[in-house]
């Protein structure tokens, strides 16, 4: 799957012209001034697409699939743009209207696009435009992503959707998945525990109320809370599908901490096997409790 299309959904109210740009193996805002505002219609286009392509539906946690997707806010898209701009403006002659005219609203500090430039310098920890700086693109894009980063990593930690997700990330950054050749299906088993949103009692048990400490799991007898970590290693159920992954991967995987045995997991080299191995896993679940 090289590209995701925009024509497979419809767009939101407030967007006639989306402007995608189709590189890699997700999409990304064109890069514009003025089409990249930031507004409501666009972060929901762009939570649809990113959504579409993780498998997961639309009560995933906004922080954690932009987290898996790598991608920045969209006012910081705009950000990028807007410094671009501040670079052309800088390199024409004294004599040129948008120069003379950026000058003056420099000296005058007027509340215009010049201030919001010395607004986002100023939390980007960049220099003062009112120097005449030009600035490193690559430095500012790794700014925004940073910034962005933060600002997504702050909103998973306040979820309790992401319990897990928060154990077993140290920082806000994106695991292997866009980039692995999965099945689609595969995908999603992978990213909805990230998310918190795969369907275990964890979950499930919220629809009807049923307090945490009671969503115990289903298909065995332990009596133990079903999150993501019960269904991933102690599930007496699971421990045949379990086993047969252990007997391949013993010496690297068994003397892990399970938060490390979760980073492993997900690791661009064995993040194939585990979702294989993962889909064995609910399948096998499914089939216990649907019997």
């Amino acid at each position: 799957m090289n590209h995701v299309y925009i024509t497979l959904l419809s767009l939101p109210k407030g967007i006639t012209s989306p402007h995608w740009n189709c590189q890699g193996l997700f999409p990304k805002f064109e890069e514009s001034v003025h089409i990249l505002s930031g507004s409501d219609a666009e972060i929901k286009l762009q939570n649809r697409i990113n959504r579409f392509y993780l498998r997961v539906h639309r009560f995933a946690p906004v922080a954690a699939v932009s987290i898996e997707m790598d991608q920045p806010l969209i006012r910081c898209v705009r950000w990028g743009e807007m410094l671009r701009y501040h670079n052309r403006v800088i390199q024409m002659p004294d004599t040129r209207w948008p120069k003379i005219m950026y000058e003056f609203d420099i000296k005058k500090k007027c509340t215009t696009w010049v201030h919001e430039i010395k607004q986002i310098c100023k939390m980007l920890h960049l220099p003062d435009p009112s120097h005449r700086v030009e600035y490193d693109m690559k430095v500012v894009s790794d700014a925004i992503m940073k910034f962005s980063r933060d600002i997504w990593w702050k909103q998973a930690l306040e979820k309790p959707k992401l319990r897990s997700y928060a154990n077993f990330k140290d920082q806000a950054a994106p695991t292997t998945l866009i980039n692995a050749n999965l099945l689609r299906y595969q995908r999603g088993l992978l990213a909805k525990p990230s998310c918190g949103i795969l369907p275990l009692e964890i979950e499930t048990g919220r629809y009807s109320g049923v307090k945490a400490e009671n969503r115990l799991c289903r298909v065995c007898n332990l009596s133990e809370v079903e999150d993501e970590y019960h269904f991933l290693y102690s599930c007496p159920t699971l421990q045949t599908e379990r086993s047969s992954f252990y007997v391949e991967h013993v010496s690297e995987f068994m003397l892990k901490p399970e938060p490390d045995k979760t980073r492993w997991l997900l690791s661009a080299e064995k993040i194939k096997a585990t979702g294989e191995w993962v889909e064995r896993m609910y399948n096998k679940r499914k089939s216990v409790i649907y019997k």
